[in-house]
């Protein structure tokens, strides 16, 4: 799913402070792009269940670069919402308004559930305020060790 980088290029590897581990710049740099580009899908979606999708998909491409930083390793998609708040519990309240927003995503699928266009509006501007949360405090993270 990840190319991971060259292992031991000195540019790609940098030591996390708080949690001693070696985190991959490039692995994260790679997810905040899919983030990114995800937002800019769920903005211009043609349907609610499109846009609703697409938002999701960008906050959780926005988690699992912060997993990286956290964690050294992406983690698993599927439990990234449950996961986060355990090594990233700044960010525990995101964490259930995304898992809350996969559950009424699975319930749409399952036609158990109508997504309206004001959840999908305010998911994608959700998604946005996380991803920019996210990048700034992976910027901190990495000035903070000289590698941004």
């Amino acid at each position: 799913m990840f190319e991971p980088a060259r292992a031991g290029h000195p540019s790609t590897r940098w030591p996390c402070p708080r949690y001693g581990l070696l985190v991959e710049v490039r692995q994260m740099e790679q997810q905040l792009t899919r983030a990114r580009a995800a937002l800019a899908a769920a903005e211009v979606a043609d349907t609610v269940a499109d846009r609703f999708r697409a938002a999701l998909m960008a906050a959780g491409w926005a988690a699992l670069a912060l997993a990286v930083a956290r964690t050294g390793r992406a983690g698993d998609a599927a439990l990234i919402w449950r996961s986060l708040p355990r090594w990233a519990p700044e960010f525990g309240e995101w964490a259930a308004c995304f898992d809350q927003a996969t559950g009424k995503l699975q319930a749409a699928v399952q036609r158990r559930y109508q997504l309206s266009a004001r959840e999908a509006d305010d998911l994608v501007r959700d998604a946005e305020t996380f991803l920019e949360l996210v990048r700034r405090r992976l910027a901190s993270v990495t000035a903070e060790r000289g590698t941004a």
